[in-house]
């Protein structure tokens, strides 16, 4: 009897075993297969939405002929301002505002002197990384809720001027700054 319940139980071992490397094998493979499922996708299907309709809008405005110069247009008008100690009231303060750098086509050089910019006026970097997508200018992407904190990084540092609303990039971070070759 001994003897049954040890080949029993070993047994019961061996099918556990076995039965839980089928199910890891199983999620593996989903994971594999299912493209859209995978972290990075929603990005690149955002990117290449952008990349559609900026083709769009060009094509649109290459067919467009440019407007004739009326005495109403002659004289150009700066486009409304808001004064940047304004946002900079609106945005909570650098050091309770979460910053993640990435390298997004910038280089080595340009990302350290954008951390470098960013600690000296007081953010908290969280994160230090490369990008898998390459950017033409300098991005700020803010998260839901945190535009001011961009807004406010905008008016502090004249060199972050592209913001924009979170593109695929985690949600965990306040604000994400995507370095490019423009810094």
């Amino acid at each position: 009897m001994e003897n049954l319940l040890r080949l029993l139980s070993l047994n019961a071992a061996r099918l556990i075993f076995v039965g839980s490397l089928l199910v890891a094998l199983y999620v593996g493979l989903n994971w594999a297969l299912d493209i859209e499922a995978r972290p990075d996708a929603t990005s690149r299907a955002a990117e290449r939405a952008a990349a559609e309709a900026s083709a769009r809008e060009d094509a649109a405005a290459a067919a467009t002929p440019p407007p004739t110069p009326t005495a109403a247009s002659a004289t150009p008008t700066a486009p409304p301002t808001v004064d940047p100690e304004e946002l900079i009231a609106a945005a909570a303060p650098p050091a309770e505002t979460s910053v993640q750098v990435l390298d997004a086509g910038g280089g080595q050089a340009r990302v350290d002197a954008v951390v470098s910019a960013l600690e000296q006026i007081g953010y908290d970097i969280v994160a230090r990384q490369s990008s898998s997508r390459d950017v033409e200018r300098t991005t700020v992407y803010f998260t839901d809720g945190n535009q001011p904190q961009a807004e406010g990084l905008r008016a502090r540092d004249p060199r972050f001027q592209v913001v924009e609303a979170n593109q695929g990039l985690s949600d965990g971070v306040d604000i994400h700054v995507l370095v490019g070759p423009d810094f």
